[in-house]
């Protein structure tokens, strides 16, 4: 449902040219990794347990295909109350994931947002079976970039030192 439109090529174009440039261009301080790093682990599994259910109900609420699969299991969001109740909630499966016509489910109904929130498509290769399609909004790439800096930054990279990132853009 993300395409570039008829006749909106050179404008396109012009916004995402713009777009990276702001982008290149903006590094987080050191004093956001230093309050990252700084967490211990009773407030980071506080924080955890609180973020849980939010979340849990979010999916539910949002997704066909979460609630669905979390009906199945007999979760509703009243169910999930902190970390506790992880081990109840089902594992999704690459094969579920994966694009199929097929299959009950299509990839819109997985996602807890609108399209028009997504800012990012990725597809697997799908050289072990078929693709499969991960849509992100633009909080989940901001969210992404900032724990892979965060990575970077704990293990001494700073920012006038060179990376070359050789990362997998999967799961």
């Amino acid at each position: 449902r993300i395409f570039v439109k008829k006749g909106g090529h050179k404008m396109d174009i012009k916004h995402m040219s713009m777009l990276s440039k702001s982008l290149s261009s903006y590094t987080l301080p050191d004093e956001f990794f230093q309050q990252r790093v700084g967490y211990s682990h009773a407030e980071i599994e506080a924080f955890q347990d609180e973020m849980l259910p939010q979340s849990f109900s979010t999916a539910y609420e949002l997704s066909p295909f979460f609630r669905a699969k979390f009906s199945e299991a007999g979760l509703t969001p009243a169910s999930i109350r902190g970390l506790h109740d992880l081990t109840r909630i089902p594992f999704t499966t690459s094969e579920e994931i994966r694009s199929s016509p097929s299959r009950a489910f299509h990839s819109d109904n997985m996602m807890a947002v609108q399209c028009e929130e997504i800012s990012l498509v990725h597809t697997s290769s799908g050289t072990t079976g078929a693709p499969k399609i991960f849509a992100y909004t633009g909080l989940d790439i901001a969210r992404w970039a900032s724990n892979t800096a965060t990575v970077f930054w704990i293990n001494g990279f700073r920012k006038n030192d060179t990376v070359l990132s050789v990362m997998p853009f999967g799961e």
